[in-house]
């Protein structure tokens, strides 16, 4: 058996995983609407948010935008591997740390 505190490391670690993913999603969407799909987000109308799905991002043609598209898939991968490994529940993991905020 596991000891508690190397457990909650884990949890901390795939924590800290998921907000880098987000953090790293965000970046992506700056750079798509300020090169590649600029055109596209002059369409959405002030004071209204939209983000294309993540298979827009994966159609892009611009290398910066595959490069991060490619490393949010191995992030999704390395998450989705440790809490499988660690038999722990990512939405369960959300609601946590949630109350604990």
């Amino acid at each position: 058996m596991r000891d508690e505190n190397y457990h909650q490391s884990i949890k901390d670690a795939l924590w800290g995983l998921m907000m880098a993913s987000d953090d790293v999603y965000g970046q992506l969407f700056q750079i798509a609407v300020t090169g590649e799909l600029k055109d596209w987000s002059k369409t959405v109308p002030i004071g209204e948010w939209h983000n294309p799905s993540f298979e827009v991002y994966q159609g892009c043609e611009d290398a910066n935008i595959k490069a991060i598209v490619e490393l949010l898939i191995t992030m999704k991968n390395t998450i989705d591997t440790i809490a499988n490994l660690n038999a722990i529940d990512i939405d369960e993991l959300i609601k946590e740390k949630q109350r604990n905020q």
